[in-house]
Formats: structure tokens, sequence, C-alpha cells
């Protein structure tokens, strides 16, 4: 069992530990990571020394929240938060390459209205794919703009474009260059889990409900196995009977029915997913019930069904304090 205190949220700041195995951003705490770090067999002996001192990569005037962070196939660092420095929330973006400075923060978003909690993900070529959420339209819809290796940002793009609200977007880049998107969503008169895709040079599909369920779906997490499978887990329902559910999508492109992964009556929530790159699926997530909060783990082998993830087990006692736990 691991134990250690919840951080505080901070600006933006990033580090990495000192043997350059494991990376720290922002409000992402030591404790998840580090955990994270020790589920992938990421970190060595000298990592125990602790993260190397902590960067000020916003540099902003104005208040930086949620960062999001990817590494791309040459060691360069590429980081997006939500920035209130321009007068409104705009989604904001930097980059260090390995050995050297932070670049100046650049807008991403470049809208009207507030951009908000941005996920990022980078390609092996240096292309980079940003996806956020957005009150420009009037309501919150899903914005997704991309960076090719050397260029500049596109303009945003609205991909789920409905008259509901749409929340909290995750992005997965596959190894044949397809895109996935999922969000939580309530144009269907109650909080769902919608999900979409783009082939390479193509178009976004229209959104597909993942959760189809009368209760509350929301707060969706992706991973991709290395076989191509990809993952998603999300909270379903409120209250005492708040669980997590996990769905999978096979290569040609069907969907599981959702499994419940977490113990009955545990209060679950603010689930997170990485896959080994030997095909393992690791989960976590929290558990609210008496008498104290905590961080849970379960592992799923290599191709087994969504069923089939090991049996629940402690991680960490959190303190009142701690929000959403991490994967990477």
């Amino acid at each position: 069992m691991f134990n250690a205190p919840a951080g505080q949220k901070v600006n933006v700041r990033c580090g990495r530990s000192r043997t350059g195995a494991a990376i720290f951003c922002g409000v992402h705490r030591l404790l998840p990571l580090a955990v994270a770090a020790l589920l992938l067999g990421l970190t060595s002996a000298g990592s125990a020394q602790g993260p190397s001192p902590a960067a000020n990569v916003s540099r902003s005037p104005g208040v930086s929240n949620h960062p999001a962070l990817a590494a791309g196939g040459d060691g360069t660092l590429h980081a997006l938060w939500e920035d209130l420095s321009p007068g409104n929330y705009e989604v904001m973006y930097a980059s260090r390459p390995p050995g050297g400075d932070w670049s100046e923060p650049e807008n991403v978003s470049r809208n009207e209205g507030g951009s908000f909690r941005p996920a990022i993900v980078a390609a092996a070529d240096g292309s980079l794919y940003a996806v956020w959420h957005d009150d420009t339209p009037g309501d919150y819809d899903i914005f997704f703009a991309e960076k090719p290796a050397g260029g500049d940002w596109s303009a945003p793009a609205n991909i789920s474009n409905n008259p509901g609200w749409s929340f909290h977007p995750e992005i997965a880049l596959a190894a044949d260059g397809t895109l996935h998107v999922a969000w939580h969503d309530n144009q269907a008169g109650n909080w769902e889990i919608l999900y979409a895709s783009r082939p390479p040079g193509g178009r976004w599909s229209e959104p597909l409900n993942l959760s189809q369920d009368s209760e509350t779906s929301w707060f969706v997490a992706l991973a991709l196995e290395p076989s191509g499978t990809l993952d998603a887990a999300w909270v379903n329902g409120a209250g005492p009977d708040r669980r997590v559910l996990l769905a999978s999508r096979s290569l040609d492109g069907d969907w599981s029915a959702p499994v419940v992964i977490s113990p009955p009556g545990t209060q679950a929530s603010a689930p997170t997913l990485a896959a080994g790159p030997g095909g393992t699926l690791h989960a976590v997530w929290q558990e609210e019930a008496a008498p104290q909060r905590r961080l849970v783990y379960s592992a799923r082998p290599p191709g087994g069904p969504p069923e089939a993830g090991s049996e629940p087990q402690l991680v960490a006692s959190l303190s009142p304090q701690a929000t959403r736990s991490s994967l990477a």
C-alpha cells in the first residue's frame, strides 16, 4: 500500500524526476502519478530523489488551471491549460524540447467565450491534437484543434455541435492515426457518455451514445491498448449507488455493453485508465464510502473482457481535499 499527502493546486508548473522517468505537471498530484509509474514499471531507483525544481510554464498574470501534458516521440513536452489572462478563459499552449526551455505561451482556442479542461495527444511525427469544452456557441460544446509538426494550430472546430451541454472531453490517438474522443453530454435529457472518431484524412463521425442509461453518466476516461482495442471508463449513478463502468471497442468498431468494475456501495468516482505495453489495462478510481476516501486499483489481463478485471486493491487513503486521480 502506498500513502502520501494530497498535493495543492498551483499555477501550471511542470517538473521531471531526476532520472527523467516520470513527469509531474500542475494539479496532477504526486501520489497518483507516482502510483502510475510504479504500476507501469516506469520508475528506477534514482527516482526516489524526487522531482526536479518546478518551472513556471504559464507565466501569466491571470489564473491558470487544469493542465494537460503530452510527450512527443523526440522527447519534446507539450502542455495545454486554461488561462484567464486574455480576459476570458482560453486554452494556452507551450512546449519544451529535450534539455531546453519552455516556449512562450500561445493561444490555441482564440474564442470569444470560455474554453476549459483541455486534453492533448502527440503523434510520433510531432503532430498535436487537442480538445476542450467551450461555451462560445452559447451552450457548451466540444472543440478540436490540431497542429502539424513545425506548423501552426488550426482554427478550432466544433465536433459535438448539439443543443445540449458537452463537457470534459478525453482524447486518444491510435497507431493508424485514428483519433478517438469521448465526453459527457446532456442533449438526451440526462447526462450520457458520447463518443466520436476521425480516421486519418477523414471527417469526424456522428457522436455515438456509449452509456444509454437513464442514470447519470459522466467523467469518462480513455485508454488504447497495443492491440488497438479502445477502453472507456466513466462514473454512473449518484449517491451511495455511484459506480464505475467500463466498455471496450473492438477492432471492428463494435462497443461492448458497459460492465460495473467497482464494488457495490463504495460511491466510486473519478476513474482513470492506462494500458501497459504488454496489453494489461490498469484502472484507478476513488471511493468515498465511510470511513475514509481511498484510491483503488484494478487490472485486466491482455485480451480479457471488460468484466475480467482483478479484485480491486487499496492503493492509498485520501485526504478530504483530494480530487481526481491520474494514470500516465
